[in-house]
């Protein structure tokens, strides 16, 4: 999609993809990844409009926080990147759901990329072990940083289902 702002023309890749878990043990997760050469400096925010809804046989259904969606940003996926966990709100279905009821704004990403510049400095101006696995939480979403991860160099994006229950689901 190309958009006109003030006489330039800025460059829009919306794309949307659709996930089914079943039988996610306690505490694990699911994910997909695509690999790339990014360079995010560019741009100021990123969102992402996110929707879960249990199956239609499944029982028990799922309830709001039962999972949440998990996005990592960086170089790779188990050193270098920045990790965002937002607790998902369920969607029943309904064929008369309004769009704000199928994409309710708990579950929307969208986070100021300066943001996660600045947890990298605060976590580096509170302990020396940059591998580590460093979170803050926010009201109810974590935000992480491990390792040393560049904006200006990403190499991939993984989004992963994780469940955050004591049972499988």
């Amino acid at each position: 999609q190309e958009l006109s702002n003030n006489g330039i023309n800025l460059l829009q890749n919306e794309q949307a993809m659709s996930l089914q878990i079943n039988n996610l043990e306690k505490h694990q997760s699911r994910a997909v990844f695509k690999t790339l050469n990014l360079d995010l400096r560019q741009y100021g925010e990123m969102s992402m409009f996110i929707h879960a809804e249990s199956g239609l046989k499944q029982s028990p259904q799922l309830l709001n926080g039962q999972v949440a969606a998990v996005i990592r940003i960086g170089q790779d996926f188990w050193n270098n990147y920045y990790e965002i966990k937002i607790p998902l709100e369920i969607t029943q279905f309904s064929s008369t759901a309004t769009a704000e009821e199928i994409w309710p704004d708990s579950n929307s990403l969208a986070v100021i990329l300066n943001d996660l510049v600045q947890l990298k400095i605060r976590r580096d101006s509170k302990t020396t072990n940059i591998a580590g696995f460093y979170s803050e939480v926010i009201g109810d979403r974590t935000y992480a940083v491990k390792g040393n991860p560049n904006l200006g160099e990403v190499q991939g994006f993984l989004i992963a289902v994780e469940n955050e229950t004591e049972s499988n689901i």
